[in-house]
């Protein structure tokens, strides 16, 4: 997808992944995981995600809570990533709302610990 990133970065292709964030298989949630992490890693295709990140976000925060624990780290790992890629005003809501869900879950309090 990097590499081609012109065809595949779309709308058209990027519903797809987003999709697969609410697979029932977790194998699938975390290959999916690992691949938006490649994404957005790099700072040009960054912006190209905006749209995908807006419409996805709250998929993307609410995993922190994965009822699979490496799914939940991968989910956390992620989300910092966005925000150190994506620290505009945008993200500003983004932030609350992942505030929001860390600090409600003591479940998952210990993920923090491995980052």
């Amino acid at each position: 997808m990097q590499s081609y990133s012109t065809s595949f970065l779309t709308d058209s292709y990027l519903k797809y992944i987003g999709w697969t964030l609410h697979d029932k298989h977790r194998e699938v949630r975390l290959k999916c995981l690992k691949a938006l992490k490649g994404l957005y890693s790099n700072r040009d295709l960054t912006a190209r995600l905006e749209l995908f990140t807006s419409r996805f976000k709250d998929r993307m925060v609410s995993m922190v809570m994965d009822r699979e624990y490496d799914v939940a780290v991968e989910a956390v790992r992620l989300l910092i990533l966005i925000l150190k890629q994506v620290l505009p005003e945008s993200c500003l809501l983004f932030l609350s709302s992942l505030t929001l869900h860390i600090l409600s879950s003591t479940l998952h309090l210990k993920v923090f610990c491995e980052l």
